[in-house]
């Protein structure tokens, strides 16, 4: 009897290298498909290894146990049972970390849902710097082209910080304060060439505060003299990030926290402690042109009705809060900003007339 011999065995094996071969020039063109299509299942990079581990090992179940963890969070949100949410939204956030709206409902619990939970002002300023840490050094690092994200993060400071919406929003801008004095100086401003001289320092303000040097100093040359001291400076910062990631199309919620808090920072931007703790706010007056030109900025990218009642509106304030404040130059430049852009019967008869007309009767 004959052996057996595997002649077709190599015909077989040769046309399975070239199929395999043939396979492989269709890889790179798939990979980029599902990138297109799918952009949560573009790799990571620079992400912690839980991440890392969750998002490559659960895979395309990841959505299907975020969807269920968030009908739970749903449900304690209603609840108001804030402190348990803050453990979900975390595993949450690093099942889907590419989804903005989970930083920013994580990073809102924090700010604002924890903190006024705590019974000592210690207390909810730790878990409001908690929600600002969590969007500045997690959220964009696995968002960094979204404008919204840094728009939300901008609202803490304009908001939480900036706006006495809380009724410890005095020494959230005392505690604000200290930090960035220890990391700039008793003014606030930043001498941009000494820091540049020295690296070490730049990295702990970059640590400390978020801050990159050279887009601070864009932004200061572009709405300043700014204070960093002041929380409004860091939401027109954080919003300015958001407006260069957004591009031409622009991002509407960018623009108006720019020129909101810039109208924010003319009117009570000028900060001042007593001995007795007491904050005082006082208007700077040297930032109207800054404003105007956070406004004429908007106009030329939207189309959007609300932003010119906003501009008229800042304009008619402006003129009546220099005139009391004993600016008349600038009043009248506001004035005729006002007239120019929005004439009305109001403005029709003149500087003067329009002062008057404000009075008290």
């Amino acid at each position: 009897m004959k052996p057996f011999r595997h002649t077709t065995g190599v015909p077989i094996l040769t046309a399975a290298v070239l199929l395999l071969l043939v396979a492989g020039t269709f890889h790179r063109p798939l990979l980029k498909e599902r990138r297109r299509a799918l952009p949560e299942a573009v790799p990571l990079t620079g992400a912690s290894p839980v991440v890392v581990f969750t998002t490559v090992v659960l895979g395309g179940f990841r959505g299907v146990i975020a969807d269920t963890l968030w009908l739970r969070a749903s449900y304690l949100q209603d609840e108001e049972r804030y402190l348990e949410l803050v453990q979900l939204a975390d595993w949450i956030t690093k099942l889907e970390p590419r989804t903005t709206d989970i930083w920013a409902f994580h990073a809102w619990n924090m700010a604002y849902n924890v903190s006024v939970m705590m019974p000592m002002p210690e207390d909810r300023w730790r878990w409001v710097q908690q929600g600002i840490r969590l969007l500045r050094d997690e959220g964009l690092r696995y968002n960094p082209s979204d404008p919204r994200i840094y728009q939300e993060l901008g609202w803490i400071y304009q908001h939480k910080l900036g706006s006495d919406s809380d009724r410890l929003h005095a020494y959230y801008k005392q505690q604000w304060s200290q930090i960035v004095t220890a990391q700039l100086g008793l003014t606030g401003r930043a001498n941009y060439a000494a820091l540049a001289a020295d690296p070490a320092r730049v990295t702990r303000i970059h640590k400390a505060l978020g801050l990159d040097l050279e887009r601070m100093q864009v932004v200061d040359a572009l709405y300043g003299p700014l204070d960093w001291r002041v929380p409004q400076s860091h939401a027109v910062y954080w919003a300015y990030q958001g407006l260069q990631v957004a591009g031409d199309e622009g991002y509407l919620p960018c623009s108006r926290m720019i020129y909101q808090s810039m109208a924010e920072l003319f009117l009570w931007g000028r900060h001042r402690w007593e001995r007795d703790g007491q904050l005082i706010m006082q208007t700077d007056n040297r930032l109207l042109p800054r404003v105007v030109r956070a406004y004429e900025d908007a106009l030329r990218r939207y189309d959007d009705p609300t932003l010119h009642t906003s501009y008229a509106n800042f304009l008619a304030g402006a003129t009546l809060v220099l005139a009391e404040r004993g600016d008349p130059r600038r009043s009248r430049r506001a004035f005729n900003q006002l007239h120019t852009r929005y004439p009305s019967p109001q403005t029709h008869n003149g500087y003067q007339a329009f002062i008057a007309a404000q009075e008290p009767r």
